[in-house]
């Protein structure tokens, strides 16, 4: 047995060259991927938005400013195909722990494994693989961040490559503008504690994060303009590039809490013990060894380069959960908290700093151990936890599925009803339960919401979804649609005295349109 475990030692030990680091890390990415999301893949499991966007992204590309994601999603496919999306989304995460072992300098076996564990297998990617009609393409993004780290700080004009990359990251989804951001941060960190040229660094990456934001609003104007389109309102991206700033402290309160909360106070309610027990371990010795960094340049002497980690570990927490000062709002999808990640890489990203940090080999051996464990403990289970998370939703979606086959069978029976006819939905079912339509425990899929963007089947009666889920799911013969309204007071008034659906009499003929009445709600 001491054979086998000084063999398994050594081999994870053993130091790599660049083109090692890469097959290890795709090899390895492709099969913790494959045991987290696999079952994603193997199984349409579609929201609304997947439903209503997944051949025409029309409203959620240049119109968020996303004008990336736009050319990204037509040059690979604009085709539902969700085994191929999720087998690339997974490759472009192996790719994107490539990159950040590469530019960290993690050549160790370990080093590589645990940092790709945790990239692959954090728990935002079961939100990032629910939009399997551009998964690929957010995933496409991570990587790109980490490019945006990577080549910071390679050659004379790296940093101008880096904000290209950084343009083009933004551009797929604001969010990764600060995990690119983020990165670079911690590399700054990593500069310090190695008594590198921390400010010359810190002097690139702040240039090509400004300049790649600079240029990316520049770059969303123009692809509105030549789209013809506007920024919509959708969580206030069209007042982006604007900045209220009384808005400030208490926007910086939110990132910092949110922050504290997810970590150590208030875990979500999907992680397990041992989850909360390893990301603890990580967020605290991540944040250890930021401060050890600090601490021990100022007892070097170098109080610039101390006051300049104090920085890095300040302003981080704003960078995890900096949405806050993008437009956007965390309780519609976890999506945007997706660079959490960084608290979670930094301890494997800072790794290299153990020399300088423990001169004793012993030490070094045993919290490199610890680090490892932490990261395989959390990996794990957050692969166990995704295909948990995906066979509710799963089962979710088979209900909503069985809903509308009963909607369809009931219109289909309804007298005067002719193939081709419309159909009208009014009212939709969201944030609104009405009578008599719960059948089952919500609470089932209720625990994975927050990852998820979706909540049950209840969710696939709304205005985006049940048109598309009638015809284009179920194969109704009719045009739905959620959109119509009455046209004379007669119509009007066959409409109020309608009951809502499931009661007799939700269902029939108004004029020459067949209506479904949900609620009271206008969609």
């Amino acid at each position: 047995m001491r054979e086998y475990l000084r063999a398994a030692g050594a081999w994870l030990g053993a130091e790599m060259n660049r083109r090692r680091l890469l097959r290890l890390c795709l090899i390895a990415g492709m099969l913790a991927g494959m045991l987290a999301h696999g079952f994603m893949f193997a199984n349409k499991i579609p929201n609304h938005d997947d439903l209503y966007y997944d051949v025409d992204i029309t409203g959620v590309g240049v119109e968020l400013g996303r004008f990336a994601l736009t050319f990204f999603w037509k040059l690979f496919s604009n085709l539902s195909t969700p085994w191929l999306n999720g087998v690339l989304g997974v490759a472009f995460l192996s790719g994107a722990a490539a990159l950040l072992a590469d530019a960290f300098g993690l050549r160790r076996r370990w080093q590589a494994l645990s940092l790709t564990l945790i990239v692959v297998a954090f728990p935002e990617n079961i939100s990032l693989f629910c939009f399997m009609y551009e998964a690929h393409v957010f995933a496409l993004g991570v990587m790109l961040a980490a490019l945006a780290a990577w080549l910071a700080s390679r050659g004379r004009f790296g940093w101008l490559w880096a904000a290209v990359a950084v343009v083009l990251a933004t551009g797929i989804y604001q969010v990764y503008l600060l995990l690119a951001a983020g990165l670079m941060v911690i590399a700054v960190l990593r500069e310090v504690s190695v008594g590198g040229h921390a400010w010359k660094l810190t002097a690139r990456c702040a240039a090509a994060a400004l300049l790649g934001l600079m240029f990316y609003l520049l770059a969303a104007r123009l692809a509105l303009r030549l789209t013809g389109s506007a920024l919509n309102q959708y969580q206030g991206i069209d007042k982006m590039g604007s900045l209220d700033v009384s808005a400030i402290p208490q926007k910086l309160a939110q990132a910092y809490g949110t922050v504290w909360n997810y970590f150590l106070a208030d875990p979500p309610v999907y992680f397990t013990k041992l989850m909360r027990l390893a990301q603890g371990a990580l967020f605290l010795g991540g944040a250890g060894a930021a401060v050890w960094i600090a601490a021990r340049a100022f007892v070097r002497g170098k109080v610039l380069d101390g006051l300049l980690a104090l920085g890095c570990v300040a302003v981080l927490p704003v960078l995890m959960a900096g949405i806050y000062f993008m437009g956007d709002d965390i309780i519609i999808h976890s999506l945007v908290l997706y660079p959490l990640v960084l608290a979670l890489l930094a301890p494997a990203l800072l790794a290299p700093a153990l020399p300088k940090l423990l001169p004793h080999p012993a030490l070094r051996r045993a919290l490199a151990a610890a680090l490892a464990a932490a990261c395989a403990a959390y990996g794990l289970w957050g692969a166990v936890l995704s295909n948990q998370a995906y066979y509710k939703l799963y089962l979710a979606y088979t209900r909503g599925e069985h809903f509308a086959n009963r909607l369809a069978s009931r219109i289909e029976q309804m007298e005067g009803y002719t193939p081709g006819m419309t159909v009208a939905l009014c009212g939709y079912v969201y944030g609104y339960i009405p009578d008599e339509l719960i059948y089952y425990e919500p609470e089932e899929t209720y625990r994975f919401t927050p990852m998820s963007g979706m909540n049950t089947e209840l969710d696939y009666i709304n205005y985006l979804s049940m048109p598309k889920l009638l015809t284009r799911m179920i194969g109704l013969p009719v045009e739905a649609t959620a959109s119509w309204h009455p046209r004379t007071e007669e119509e009007a008034a066959a409409l109020a005295a309608m009951p809502c659906y499931p009661r007799e009499g939700s269902v029939g003929l108004v004029g020459d349109v067949c209506v479904v009445k949900f609620g009271t709600l206008d969609p």
